[in-house]
């Protein structure tokens, strides 16, 4: 059965789109993810005192390693995932179940965490509803359509009916609603929901100081952008310690055409919005992968703000370096990459 969509639905983030490489499929490659603020469980007090950043490794420009040192006590951290919906055909798609790269350890070993998904639809939660119609939270996640089998087992019908009377299910004939038209109808229902993640991560008992909490995953930008015309006006290039006028003479006798693509990192770097005390950011040498193989020549600028609140720069090159944070505890890398002549 063909199907064809006229109009995507509304809020698509189509920049996004540019962190999946031309014709991969989003089964094979996940984007990532920009990971969420870390926070003590309420009443407990667990902070970071140093953290080791590293961007990169031999397989993944977007791959992280984040290494905190820890103070304070507290028994687990929690990290609150917002709540996306399905972004069109084959246009974007987050991984089938949310982030399934991050893993944690705890000096070293490895911890479990503890992955609980929301549902939300029209502003309210209908995570039970989903649970008792037994209906995947994550099918929006899919990079096709989210169609949801229409015979539904018999204990779970009235959960399923709730759901279409809600308008959490719904038919290809009410999608014109929203600009989507198919040339054919079909009998399966549509979720039309939004699914987050609340994840916890264990620490244990008493007191954390001294202990290192280990995670990884890949990271997707904040940003992705293809015109340097856009790193001007309003851009805030103090996140990275650039005034317009230094970051100009950097990009002196770049040739302007076109192949040029910009990607802003927001990393987490505290505990609570908190900063760490201290912040050393590692940028591994170089290595194209499958997103940014078009961008392998010798053009490439990796820019954050140091400790001096001055800023970091470097190519291809490796380079570790004590940083700086935002207020809000986050650490901003900027990345430069052309196929034009040499910066």
């Amino acid at each position: 059965m063909k199907k064809r969509l006229d109009h995507a639905l509304p809020g698509f983030i189509l920049a996004a789109a540019l962190c999946l490489a031309p014709g991969a499929r989003a089964e094979d490659m996940s984007p990532g993810m920009m990971l969420p603020a870390l926070e003590s469980v309420w009443g407990q007090s667990v902070a970071a005192k140093e953290i080791n950043l590293t961007l990169g490794d031999a397989k993944d420009h977007r791959a992280v390693k984040l290494e905190m040192r820890l103070s304070g006590e507290g028994q687990a951290l929690t990290s609150h995932f917002p709540p996306f919906g399905w972004f069109g055909e084959g246009v974007m798609t987050y991984p089938a179940r949310q982030f399934p790269e991050l893993r944690a350890t705890l000096d070293g070993a490895p911890v479990a965490i503890v992955s609980r998904p929301f549902v939300l639809y029209d502003g309210a939660d209908i995570t039970a509803q989903v649970r008792a119609a037994r209906l995947d939270p994550f099918v929006v996640s899919s990079s096709e359509m989210p169609w949801v089998d229409p015979n539904p087992a018999p204990t779970a019908k009235a959960a399923f009916t709730r759901l279409q009377k809600l308008g959490a299910l719904t038919t290809t004939a009410r999608l014109r609603q929203f600009g989507i038209v198919f040339s054919e109808p079909s009998p399966s229902q549509w979720a039309l929901w939004s699914v987050g993640r609340n994840i916890k991560i264990p620490l244990g008992h008493g007191a954390q100081e001294g202990r290192t909490l280990g995670l990884t995953y890949t990271a997707l930008p904040a940003f992705a952008i293809t015109s340097m015309d856009m790193l001007e006006g309003d851009f805030p290039l103090a996140r990275y310690c650039l005034t317009p006028e230094a970051l100009r003479h950097k990009l002196t006798g770049l040739e302007d055409n076109g192949y040029v693509l910009v990607e802003g990192f927001a990393i987490p770097v505290g505990i609570g919005r908190v900063p760490a005390e201290k912040l050393r950011v590692t940028l591994s040498p170089w290595t194209p992968d499958s997103v940014m193989h078009f961008f392998s020549g010798p053009n490439m600028l990796r820019i954050f703000c140091g400790a001096d609140r001055q800023p970091v720069i470097t190519g291809h090159e490796g380079i570790s370096h004590d940083a700086a944070t935002g207020l809000d505890g986050t650490a901003y890398i900027l990345i430069i990459a052309s196929m034009s002549s040499s910066l």
